[in-house]
C-alpha cells in the first residue's frame, strides 16, 4: 500500500510538472491577483501519527488525502480559504501497545486506519512578489468527522494467541468520538492557480475512548498537499 500511494503520488506530480507551463499562462490570466475568489481541487499525503501517554513507539503511515478549496482575498495580502476534504489517517503500532492484545497475550504488529472527513478554514498570509510567486503562511480551526475505520493485526512468528487479523476499531476497544477538533498550519506557495504547501494538524480533542470510557489518543498528520483552480 505503501508503495501504491508513493506511485500515485508520483504520477500526480508529473501530470502537474507536465501541464504546468500551458496551465499557469491560462491561469495568470483568469486568477489575477485582483481577483476575489478562486476554487480549485487539492490532493496529497498524509504521514499521520498519534499522540498519547503510552503510544511513543507508533510509527508515521503514509496516506493520502483529496478534497476542494474556496480562497476568498478579503484583501491583497490576506485571504480566507475553506476546505473540504478527504483525509486518510492513522499509524502502526507494537500490539503490546493495547490492553486488547496484551489481555489475548498477542505478539506482533497493528495498523490502526482512520478515513476522515476534514473541514478546516485557513486564515491566509500571501506576500506579493513581482514574479508572480507569492509565499504564504496560514492557520485554522479543524473539524472533523471519523466515517470508517478499521485495524489490521501481524502475529509475530512466536505468537500463539487467536485474535483476528482484521476488524473495526470497537473490536480492540477503541471507540471512536463522533466529532473531533483541531488545527493546521503551515506554509507554501502559489503561482497563479497553483499552489504547494507543507502543513501539520494537530488534534486538540481525543480520538479515542477506551472500554472504561478512558480518553486516549490524539491525532496529528504531516501533510504536504498540491491545488489547482480549476
Amino acid at each position: 500500500m505503501k508503495r501504491l500511494y508513493t506511485y500515485l503520488f508520483a504520477i500526480l506530480l508529473l501530470a502537474a510538472v507536465t501541464a504546468l507551463p500551458s496551465h499557469a499562462q491560462y491561469l495568470s490570466t483568469k486568477y489575477a491577483s485582483s481577483k476575489k475568489y478562486m476554487v480549485g481541487v487539492r490532493g496529497g499525503l498524509n504521514f499521520s501519527n498519534y499522540l498519547g501517554k503510552n503510544f511513543s513507539n507508533g510509527n508515521r503511515k503514509m496516506r493520502g488525502l483529496a478534497g476542494v478549496y474556496l480562497k476568498y482575498n478579503v484583501a491583497p495580502q490576506f485571504a480566507i480559504q475553506p476546505e473540504v476534504n478527504m483525509s486518510w489517517m492513522g499509524a502502526k503500532f507494537n500490539a503490546q501497545s493495547f490492553a486488547y492484545f496484551n489481555d489475548h497475550n498477542a505478539a506482533g504488529n497493528v495498523n490502526i486506519l482512520e478515513t476522515h472527513l476534514q473541514i478546516p478554514v485557513l486564515a491566509k498570509y500571501q506576500i506579493r512578489t513581482q514574479s508572480g510567486i507569492e509565499p504564504n503562511i496560514f492557520a485554522g480551526p479543524v473539524a472533523s468527522f471519523p466515517i470508517y475505520d478499521k485495524y489490521k493485526y501481524s502475529a509475530a512468528s512466536n505468537s500463539t494467541a487467536s485474535v483476528p487479523g482484521k476488524g473495526k476499531l470497537k473490536d480492540i476497544n477503541l471507540n471512536q468520538r463522533s466529532s473531533q477538533f483541531g488545527m493546521q498550519f503551515g506554509a507554501g506557495l502559489q503561482f497563479s492557480g497553483l499552489s504547494l504547501d507543507a502543513r501539520y494538524y494537530l488534534g486538540l480533542t481525543h480520538a479515542f475512548k477506551n472500554s472504561v470510557n478512558e480518553k486516549i489518543l490524539r491525532n496529528n498528520a504531516i501533510m504536504v498537499t498540491l491545488g489547482i483552480g480549476i
